[in-house]
């Protein structure tokens, strides 16, 4: 199981490297093949926010797009948190 989510997350981020976008759209479904959602969220929580911190980092000239793009950053912050909320209260069936 743990190889499987170590290939899941290594393609997602060759998909993200390449593409520049997609580590989460990847590597959450996959993983949730396997697992159930919450627990496909909480491992790939993590490698998710280092491929972004990585991103901005390397991207360049950052402080000028958190300028330009903040109202993004917070729809994006703020469907999160409803998005948390909906998965944590919303009950759901199993196959």
């Amino acid at each position: 199981m743990v190889a499987t989510v170590v290939a899941i997350i290594t393609l997602a981020g060759l998909a993200h490297g390449t593409l520049g976008f997609g580590f989460p759209i990847v590597s959450t479904p996959l993983v949730a093949l396997f697992v159930d959602i919450k627990t496909a969220v909480l491992v790939t929580v993590l490698p998710n926010i280092a491929v972004n911190i990585v991103s901005i980092m390397r991207g360049g000239n950052w402080r000028a797009s958190i300028g330009k793009y903040w109202p993004l950053a917070l729809w994006v912050m703020l469907a999160s948190l409803l998005g948390s909320r909906l998965l944590l209260t919303v009950r759901h069936e199993s196959l």
